[in-house]
């Protein structure tokens, strides 16, 4: 990159170097939220600085435009807190990827039982409207049938109790297929069992959005789930308020109070102990959001 072009990189890459990341293992800047934990996004201390950068790169850089957002594009998560964000920014947060991608866009909601995922992947997808669409990881359950045969009955929703090999194929197909409608299963909760071909991806989607609790894990084959997705984001609310929801929903399906406790103490919380270990891998931890 001849003369002043070079410069220019050069110094953005200075200042990112001096601002934006850890000098000591190169990481992005996080700041420790109420309770001491790390956050994941980078720090956000100059939420203007992608959008400045952006604008002032594209007209002096000989390389393309979508080549400098991919450069900038982590520099995004710096406008967004790691607390309480809207669902208007998360979707134009979507709609930053999808301007760098000459392909479909592929974003995962993950977190622990009862966190609000199905909730919040459902809103930021009615933001975006028709060119986005919802492919949860529930449809994937494993059949009852082979639960039972597999001696998996009292551990459903734990990781291996998925389909997670179908689940990462598909994945990879609506990344780089789009010249055909694909049809996707969803659970269906009055059954209790996935159903097949119950959601329909149309050529004219650009944006799938997925969520579930295994999204980062690294095992059990879920690293092939996460190597699809484009971005992750984990949800994380504070834990009584998500025992909580589990507590009501289990009763929500017909079981009593105390069975409901014992299946969110006995299964729910193992699975959430378990998740908690991979959200050091998402692009965005959200605590809170409206």
């Amino acid at each position: 990159m001849p003369g002043d072009h070079a410069e220019d990189l050069r110094q953005w890459t200075a200042y990112a170097d001096r601002h934006l990341r850890d000098p000591v293992d190169g990481s992005w800047h996080h700041e420790p939220d109420a309770a001491n934990r790390p956050a994941r996004t980078m720090w956000s201390g100059k939420p203007d600085v992608y959008r400045a950068l952006h604008a002032a790169l594209i007209p002096v850089l000989p390389i393309a435009e979508s080549t400098v957002r991919r450069v900038l594009l982590r520099g995004h998560r710096m406008s967004l807190p790691d607390s309480d964000v809207s669902v208007a920014s998360l979707a134009e947060r979507v709609g930053a990827l999808l301007g760098s991608a000459d392909r479909r866009v592929l974003v995962g909601v993950a977190g622990p039982p009862g966190a609000g995922k199905s909730t919040l992947a459902a809103a930021v997808a009615e933001q975006l409207g028709p060119q986005a669409v919802l492919v949860p990881q529930d449809g994937f359950h494993l059949a009852q049938r082979q639960l039972e045969q597999q001696g998996l009955a009292d551990r459903k929703g734990a990781p291996e109790t998925f389909d997670v090999h179908g689940f990462a194929e598909l994945l990879r197909r609506l990344r780089t297929r789009g010249d055909t409608d694909v049809y996707v299963p969803y659970f269906d909760r009055s059954l209790e069992e996935p159903v097949a071909g119950g959601i329909r991806v149309r050529p004219d989607v650009r944006i799938v959005l997925t969520e579930g609790n295994y999204l980062l894990l690294d095992r059990f084959g879920w690293s092939d789930v996460h190597a699809q997705l484009d971005e992750c984001w984990y949800l994380d609310p504070p834990d009584e308020v998500r025992v909580e929801r589990l507590v009501r929903r289990h009763e929500s399906y017909g079981q009593t109070p105390g069975d409901a406790r014992a299946w969110v103490d006995s299964v729910d919380e193992v699975n959430a102990a378990l998740v908690a270990r991979s959200a050091p891998r998402a692009e965005l931890r959200v605590r809170e959001w409206h």
